[in-house]
């Protein structure tokens, strides 16, 4: 997840605007800190056709509306905002590590994967000022998502996740 000084402003998409770039030119574009060493690009498509097989880049498929304020645009790159990740996981990960994602993006903490670091960290773990989201702006863009796979989960793991988490293990221990 992008960190506080990463992140640009909201950015609009729409079914139209389809990625006519290959691999490379997608490789290209993202930034090393959006990166996780030996995992593919997760790229989002709108069109089951656009697909194309490669263990670097890694295509998912949205097909029904893409709510209003899902993506930042960040250089040439749409990235998925906080509420998306969370609708876009929770027909991905088991309802506990949804609730445990909700917590993260609502908290001050950044997971890293193991062996990452970053700049801002003062230990293991990088801070953010502010969280990404609230529990409310996430329950907002999920019951706009008309149709999404995943709702009925994302709606149930937020009635459990907190806001404020400032560490891993805290959310563990909630």
């Amino acid at each position: 997840f992008p960190l506080d000084s990463e992140i640009n402003r909201h950015a609009r998409i729409n079914r139209a605007e389809k990625c006519a770039y290959k691999k490379a030119d997608v490789l290209e574009c993202v930034p090393e800190t959006f990166r996780i060493p030996d995992k593919p690009i997760d790229v989002l498509l709108f069109d089951a056709g656009d697909r194309r097989l490669s263990k670097q880049v890694s295509c998912c498929v949205w097909s029904t509306v893409v709510p209003a304020k899902a993506f930042y645009r960040v250089g040439d790159m749409f990235v998925s905002s906080p509420e998306f990740v969370f609708l876009q996981m929770a027909s991905r990960i088991t309802l506990r590590q949804l609730i445990a994602l909700g917590c993260e993006l609502c908290g001050t903490y950044v997971l890293l994967p193991e062996g990452n670091t970053h700049p801002s960290a003062v230990d293991e773990f990088p801070t953010r000022i502010t969280p990404l989201t609230n529990v409310a702006s996430i329950r907002s863009f999920v019951e706009k998502a008309t149709k999404a796979h995943g709702k009925a989960k994302a709606l149930r793991a937020l009635n459990y996740v907190i806001e404020g988490s400032r560490s891993p293990m805290e959310t563990m221990v909630y």
